[in-house]
């Protein structure tokens, strides 16, 4: 592709009014999410030259982060099983996977809350490893579809913005066009502009007869295919911010509201009668220092009224705007599907009410669960290729994905306690709340070694009664036998 036309293929990308409204939409989620609130950015109206009210409390609530954590630990706390049909394909696959899987699907799922959606990269480094990573910055690719009913990724445009070369210093903006066939370099200076952008050059092979690098602005791979996996966060890839960030911000006033009118009442007011000609500097020194306040007048200085001292104060409106915080806060945890951890919410409450409490979290997990399938799906199939294992006809990809959530386990254990000898064990200790996964094999291996002690037991019993040098007389149940051994010897005095 030639330069000018990536020029025009960037600039209508990151011009157009559609992203720039993507891109703001995701940055104020993100804030949102550190808990950087509008409430934080702004002087709330009337505070600036009303004396009477000097305290502008700007408290932000972290409603936002405590969603993105829930959701992604619900769907999350386990990672997603994949399963292509083959013990040892499935074992590579997790080892390509890695221990950052879960990790990767959690982040990823944070980014797509905030975003609407997000991307998986992958690729084959200079080892010939695969390799896959997730765009922490979702504005950071630029997207080419093709298609009307069916979209396909035509090209894709990965940017990273002031870069620093590691050997001149120098800031730069990058930019990678990626298509089915190769990857193409450019870059301009992180002070200049677009119409700077310009080839970055990289070495390609290596020349023996002149003993130099051959250089180009592009390297050729064999994907066949963009390597970047688009993820939605629901069907319309909207954010989880929508719809909530209203209560939130209506909250955060309510609160900073709140916190202004307990400082601004909670001082005395002194009302002041004939106080002997005393200013108000003369009159708080004396009380902060000295305890006193002077009441005494003096007619000689024109006091012919009788001296007094009044306290006042002012309470808040703390009914009011603790209702309105409360509303709200009903409002963000039923719209933005935050369940309520606290012990007056959950306490000792049955198993059908917590699963009730989590109803619209699972619905949230659900849409994103449609999403995430198909794109893993194909980090799969790519990571098949790259094995050289091609996945039987008609054999699909097994996903296996597993909900945490908080539970009832009396409940849980009183359930299973009252199924035995109507389940099976197997599906017994699957509903066990403390079974782990390997417990059947724990189990055997338990009742083996009960089964070898009991045979031990019972041997060395049998050894014991048949010792002619025991004396007296002996009793001994042997488990295995079912049997009661007696022996009795007589002794010497009996006889006698």
């Amino acid at each position: 592709m030639e330069l000018e036309q990536v020029k025009k293929l960037i600039n209508e990308a990151e011009s157009s009014t559609t992203y720039k409204k993507y891109v703001k939409r995701g940055r104020k989620a993100e804030r949102y999410a550190e808990c950087k609130n509008d409430i934080l950015r702004k002087r709330r109206g009337g505070r600036k030259t009303d004396i009477f009210k000097t305290a502008n409390h700007r408290i932000a609530s972290p409603f936002f982060k405590n969603m993105l954590m829930q959701k992604s630990s619900y769907i999350f706390g386990f990672p997603v099983d994949i399963d292509v049909g083959d013990e040892n394909i499935n074992e590579q696959i997790n080892e390509i996977l890695g221990s950052q899987w879960g990790k990767n699907l959690k982040k990823l799922c944070d980014i797509v809350s905030m975003w609407g959606d997000g991307w998986i990269q992958y690729w084959i480094d200079e080892e010939g490893n695969f390799k896959y990573g997730v765009i922490t910055h979702s504005e950071d690719v630029l997207a080419g579809w093709g298609g009307l009913l069916d979209e396909q990724l035509i090209y894709s445009i990965k940017r990273a913005t002031n870069w620093i070369d590691p050997e001149t210093a120098e800031r730069w903006n990058l930019y990678e066009l990626w298509t089915e066939d190769k990857c193409s370099f450019y870059r301009y200076p992180a002070t200049g502009e677009l119409n700077d952008l310009e080839e970055e050059l990289q070495p390609i092979s290596f020349n023996a007869n002149t003993n130099e690098f051959q250089e180009e602005n592009f390297i050729v791979h064999d994907y066949e295919e963009v390597p970047f996996i688009y993820f939605r966060n629901n069907s319309m890839a909207l954010s989880d911010l929508v719809g909530v960030k209203e209560s939130i911000d209506a909250y955060d006033e309510a609160r900073s509201s709140l916190a202004d009118d307990i400082q601004d009442c909670d001082e005395t007011i002194f009302v002041l009668s004939n106080n002997g000609g005393q200013d108000a500097k003369e009159f708080w020194d004396n009380v902060t220092k000295n305890r006193l306040v002077n009441l005494v007048s003096d007619p000689l200085d024109g006091d012919t009224g009788k001296s007094d001292l009044k306290l006042l104060s002012i309470e808040p409106p703390i009914a009011a705007k603790q209702l309105s915080m409360a509303t709200n806060k009903d409002d963000i945890q039923d719209l933005g599907g935050i369940v309520d951890p606290s012990p007056e919410a959950i306490g000792n409450a049955s198993g059908e009410a917590i699963k009730h409490s989590y109803n619209i979290l699972e619905l949230k997990a659900c849409q994103l669960e449609d999403e995430f399938r198909i794109g893993i799906n194909r980090l799969v199939e790519a990571i098949c290729k790259y094995l050289g294992y091609e996945i039987p006809r008609g054999q699909k990809i097994k996903q296996t994905w597993k909900r945490t959530r908080i539970n009832n386990d009396t409940e849980l254990i009183n359930n299973v306690a009252a199924s035995v000898n109507i389940l099976s064990q197997d599906t017994l200790l699957k509903n066990h709340p403390w079974a782990e996964d390997d417990e059947l094999e724990k189990l055997a291996k338990e009742k083996l070694e009960r089964r070898n002690e009991a045979l031990v037991q019972a041997q060395q019993n049998l050894i014991d009664n048949m010792n002619p040098f025991n004396n007296g007389r002996q009793e001994q149940t042997s488990g295995v036998l079912g049997t009661t051994l007696q022996t009795s010897r007589r002794s010497e005095e009996e006889e006698s």
